[in-house]
């Protein structure tokens, strides 16, 4: 929840560092609080496809819970 406060405040955190289901549950938070997060979606789906196809569920029932997750 951390990493979701200091983004969600400080716009800014280096993804690299950040294991990837952390990506994926910041870019949960930001939905949930209404962000437009495109960004997030984006990085996923261009660095982070081999997990996103090993975590494929997951992935799938995250991103069908809100209209704007939709990219994924």
């Amino acid at each position: 929840m951390f990493l979701s406060f200091r983004y969600i405040y400080g716009g800014f955190i280096s993804l690299d560092e950040q294991e990837t289901l952390e990506i994926l549950k910041l870019l949960v938070a930001a939905d949930q609080i209404l962000l437009q997060e495109h960004y997030l979606q984006k990085y996923l789906i261009e660095n982070k496809s081999e997990w996103m196809e090993q975590y494929f569920e997951l992935v799938y029932r995250t991103s069908f819970q809100s209209n704007s997750l939709l990219e994924l």
